[in-house]
């Protein structure tokens, strides 16, 4: 697996709604169909325009004192919203982009009463995706939360690369995590209490919540020092995304375990191109502070964990 330093020129592209199905309590799966895509990688995320093509997104008229309670407000997004990409699939003349995502406001609640066969416009692929670490013989992915598409997607292409791969989930309980179990993962090859998901694939996942309620109890960093352990000694690399805490933690653990950690991080992106300069973080820079801003949609959202300042 080999990803290019000059990711593809995005595009706008209309695309057709294949399945949109709920996975857990909050979150949706959806299918996206278009004649072409660019080339794109893992960490990579589209734009997705709500609310578009006269089909309005609701939204609560609690903050509406002059409409009766319990009414609808429709409202069409002014912003973008921005997606992770979960997966990416080519056919003859096809391609499907398909998207996790998290009903959390309009913009979400448009996306999750979308029918097969409604258009949905999009614009990328965007960012910066993960760049895997080479000759290193196990990779740990660890998602938190809506965190978990980016290593959906990164999990099967290093499998099918023919490395060795495990993925750690984490939410805060058994309703909320994004994935759907097939069957207990082989104990040989496996670490204990890895389960196969179809969302992962062949790669074995292990489930943390935080009230214990499925797989180990506890966040996703203490899940991710628990998986790490059986391969002590081996070449080791670590890929995340989730919620700040979660990835300055998972950023702590690579230092503490001197093993290479890429984040793929969550900012709020109202443009995703680098104009709105919105989505700024600190990462570390040879100047008088000993660092600087950096635009998490065009230089990320994919960073070294030893880049960032936190």
């Amino acid at each position: 697996m080999s990803v290019s330093d000059a990711p593809s020129p995005p595009g706008l592209f209309d695309t057709e709604v294949v399945a949109n199905r709920p996975v857990c309590r909050e979150h949706y799966r959806i299918t996206l169909r278009t004649r072409a895509f660019p080339a794109a990688a893992p960490g990579q995320f589209v734009q997705v325009r709500c609310g578009a093509q006269g089909l309005p997104a609701p939204c609560s008229a609690d903050r509406h004192p002059d409409r009766p309670p319990g009414s609808t407000v429709h409202r069409v997004p002014f912003l973008r919203r921005p997606f992770s990409i979960a997966a990416l699939r080519r056919g003859e003349g096809w391609t499907d982009v398909e998207l996790l995502y998290r009903v959390v406001g309009p913009g979400t609640q448009w996306m999750a009463s979308l029918q097969a066969g409604a258009i949905v416009n999009i614009n990328g692929p965007l960012g910066r995706p993960f760049r895997p670490v080479p000759d290193t013989e196990v990779s740990v992915l660890v998602g938190g939360g809506t965190g978990v598409p980016p290593i959906m997607w990164l999990s099967s292409l290093l499998a099918a690369a023919g490395r060795r791969t495990v993925a750690v989930c984490g939410a805060r309980t058994r309703d909320l995590v994004a994935a759907t179990v097939r069957r207990d993962a082989p104990t040989d090859r496996c670490p204990p209490g890895a389960v196969l998901t179809e969302e992962f694939g062949e790669t074995p996942v292990i489930v943390a919540t935080d009230d214990g309620s499925w797989g180990l109890r506890g966040n996703a960093v203490s899940a991710a020092r628990a998986a790490i352990e059986p391969y002590r000694g081996r070449k080791i690399a670590m890929y995340a995304c989730g919620p700040d805490p979660m990835l300055r933690a998972v950023a702590g653990l690579a230092a503490e375990l001197g093993v290479p950690c890429q984040l793929c991080l969550e900012q709020m992106m109202a443009c995703g191109m680098g104009t709105c300069q919105s989505c700024v973080i600190r990462v570390r820079h040879d100047g008088p502070t000993g660092w600087r801003y950096a635009l998490a949609c065009t230089e990320g959202p994919v960073f070294d964990s030893a880049a960032v300042v936190w």
